[in-house]
């Protein structure tokens, strides 16, 4: 089997992100075993397979021909961060009004940038599966 240009791209960008996950994965065990730590794992592992799945697509339509990046991914992707933003920054509003009641900060900074991050994830898949080229 010959490895393409694309694939051994997409190889080498899963290899890194591994790495990172089994960095941050030892960080964080190693420091806090606790539940914040093993939901912090999950999420990684949740992440690592959305990447995987990504990569995987890229690969695919590249084997058929489909460009990685067209007028309308660009403007989905525009549109998520958008939302994105502005929900992101409502959590964090509520997160600044109730966070106080947490007696470790590093809790509830992790809290807010997962839901940050999950929320971004989420108003992508939706704007994607929703998206109609008439409501620029």
């Amino acid at each position: 089997m010959k490895l393409t240009k694309s694939a051994l791209r997409g190889v080498l960008e899963f290899v890194l992100y591994l790495s990172v996950f089994g960095a941050t994965t030892v960080f964080i065990v190693g420091k806090d075993p606790s539940a914040m730590g093993v939901m912090s794992i999950g999420f990684f592992v949740l992440l690592l397979l959305m990447i995987a799945t990504q990569l995987l697509k890229r690969h695919k339509d590249t084997q058929t021909g489909v460009p990685d990046e067209d007028e309308r991914s660009t403007l989905i992707k525009y549109k998520a961060g958008y939302y994105s933003f502005f929900a992101s920054g409502y959590v964090w509003i509520f997160i600044g009004l109730f966070g106080g009641r947490f007696s470790d900060v590093s809790v509830v900074v992790a809290s807010g940038i997962m839901v940050s991050l999950v929320l971004s994830i989420g108003v992508k898949s939706y704007i994607t599966a929703h998206y109609h080229e008439d409501q620029d």
